[in-house]
């Protein structure tokens, strides 16, 4: 195994500094958060997973009177053991009083847009418009399939029984 000359030097110092070149416990950055802030981060996401960390930080600054940076509450989040993210518009209850009893129509998509977030510039869906008709199942997909061959290329009865569900 080759080690670097500078590497070898910081290991020589470390030892003749320390009589160990073990990483000790209590080195590196001391946490800033209080744990009375820690718990009330975690408090407030467990109220409501749809709320921002940035939305978080600004209730815990308000109730404690602290500064807290949005990368250290998401990082308050993950230790707390809260990794993922829920969309709020997936957590609010919907102000439209509507319960149907029976779901048995057709499904109309009207001018359905689509872009990823990274590649904004890249419409993938422009101004889709399909019906959906009871009892039909519908794919979407592009013009290859995961395995990179033409879609038009396969057996389509075959592919039709090895994929969906």
């Amino acid at each position: 195994m080759l080690v670097g000359k500078l590497t070898v030097q910081m290991i020589v110092q470390k030892y003749q500094k320390l009589k160990t070149v073990k990483t000790l416990s209590g080195r590196g950055r001391k946490q800033k958060t209080s744990k009375e802030a820690d718990e009330l981060i975690a408090k407030k996401i467990g109220a409501d997973r749809g709320k921002s960390s940035k939305v978080i930080l600004q209730e815990v600054a308000t109730e404690l009177g602290v500064t807290i940076s949005e990368r250290t509450t998401r990082r308050r989040l993950i230790e707390a053991g809260y990794y993922g993210q829920v969309p709020t518009t997936m957590t609010k209850n919907s102000e439209l009083p509507i319960i149907e009893k029976d779901l048995n129509g057709d499904v109309h998509f009207v001018n359905i847009h689509f872009v990823y977030p990274l590649r904004s510039l890249v419409k993938v869906l422009n101004g889709l418009n399909f019906t959906d008709k009871r009892g039909e199942t519908v794919t979407l997909c592009g013009n290859t399939v995961s395995d990179g061959i033409q879609i038009n290329q396969h057996n389509v009865p075959w592919l039709r029984q090895h994929v969906g569900g």
